[in-house]
């Protein structure tokens, strides 16, 4: 089998609040689903891998265009939405853990088993930002090679 669940390393709900803060919910969710396969219950953790992939990431992209679109002649309401943007990522985090992710770390923590140190979610961040990225560029050169053709 695996490891003993009680020995791997989770990332705190500290962590998985500032990687959402700093690149989306997607972040917060990626540790979500990593500190479910550190418990041993890999289903759950494809499952909100697909979750990601399938619900979140659309929605989330369909809902930033919307209040780019909507505020777009609004330079204060540009500033405004994406504040508010900024400030939904984290809270959408914790209210997707639920209490008893919360409550589980409480435990861990409190029984002094491993967590993750804060690098590690910061390469979370920093791979959740390597996506759109390599999109854009990939998108890039193919509009360049169009152009010129």
């Amino acid at each position: 089998m695996g490891t003993d669940p009680r020995r791997e390393a989770w990332f705190g709900l500290g962590a998985m609040l500032w990687g959402s803060a700093l690149a989306t919910t997607v972040a917060g969710l990626l540790m979500m689903a990593m500190n479910y396969r550190a418990q041993g219950r890999p289903r759950l953790a494809w499952a909100v891998l697909a979750g990601i992939v399938l619900v979140v990431v659309p929605g989330l992209c369909w809902v930033f265009i919307y209040l780019l679109m909507s505020v777009m002649p609004h330079p204060v309401g540009q500033v405004l939405a994406l504040v508010g943007w900024i400030a939904a990522q984290p809270l959408a985090t914790l209210t997707m853990l639920g209490t008893s992710h919360r409550r589980a770390i409480a435990e861990r923590l409190r029984t002094g088993q491993p967590m993750r140190p804060a690098a590690h979610a910061a390469l979370v961040v920093i791979v959740v930002w390597m996506a759109p990225v390599l999109l854009f560029l990939l998108l890039s050169a193919l509009a360049g090679l169009v152009v010129v053709g």
